[in-house]
C-alpha cells in the first residue's frame, strides 16, 4: 500500500468537518488554517469597541489535502459528504510531493497564510519586547522593538559593534527569542 498527498476540492466551510470524517476512517486529511478579521455589527462588538473580529478560517477555500492510497480509498474519500473530487490532470487525481505538504504546514506554523491585520492588534505588544532577526541581512542578531511603523515595518534596537542601531525591518523578519533551560 503506498500512501500519497491528494488534493481535493470541497464545499467551502466543510473542511475541518472533513478532517474528522477523514480521521474516523483512519486517513489523514489536512486543511492549512490561517486568521482572518471580520467585520461585526454593533452589538457583536467586543468590550474594546473593536469591530472586526478574530476567526481561524481554511487558507485556502474549497480544498484540502488527504493521504492515501489511490487504489484503495479514492471511492471511501469521494463519498464523505461535502467532497467533490480530486482535482485531476485528465482523468487521474494529481499526486502531490510530500515536500510540498511539509512546506505548508511549516508555513501555517510561521503564520504566512494570516492576515496582516491580525497580527497588528497583537503588535502593540511588541514594543519593548526582545526579538531575535529571523530573516533578512541583520539574521540571528537580537534587540528590542522601537517603534511599529505600519502593519507590515518595525524598527528595532540591535546592538551592532557595542552600538545599539535602530533598524526598519519588515514583522515577518523578527520572531520571539526562545529561551534554554
Amino acid at each position: 500500500m503506498t500512501l500519497r498527498w491528494f488534493c481535493i476540492s470541497t464545499r467551502a466551510n466543510q473542511e475541518d468537518a472533513i478532517v474528522e470524517e477523514l480521521k474516523a476512517q483512519n486517513l489523514r486529511g489536512y486543511c492549512p488554517h490561517a486568521i482572518r478579521w471580520r467585520k461585526v455589527r454593533k452589538r457583536q462588538r467586543a468590550a474594546n469597541g473593536s469591530n472586526r473580529k478574530r476567526v481561524v478560517r481554511c487558507a485556502f477555500p474549497g480544498y484540502m489535502f488527504v493521504k492515501i492510497d489511490l487504489d484503495h480509498h479514492v471511492r471511501v474519500v469521494r463519498a464523505i459528504d461535502g467532497v467533490f473530487d480530486f482535482v485531476r490532470a485528465g482523468a487521474l487525481p494529481v499526486p502531490m510531493p510530500e515536500r510540498h505538504i511539509e512546506m505548508m504546514e511549516r508555513a501555517e506554523q510561521l503564520h504566512q497564510y494570516d492576515d496582516l491585520r491580525a497580527h497588528t492588534a497583537q503588535l502593540a505588544d511588541y514594543l519593548g519586547r526582545l526579538v531575535r532577526v529571523e530573516d533578512g541581512p541583520m539574521i540571528g542578531l537580537c534587540g528590542s522593538v522601537q517603534r511599529i511603523l505600519n502593519e507590515e515595518r518595525v524598527e528595532v534596537g540591535l546592538q551592532v559593534n557595542g552600538k545599539v542601531v535602530v533598524v526598519s525591518m519588515p514583522v515577518a523578519f523578527i520572531g520571539d527569542v526562545q529561551y534554554e533551560d
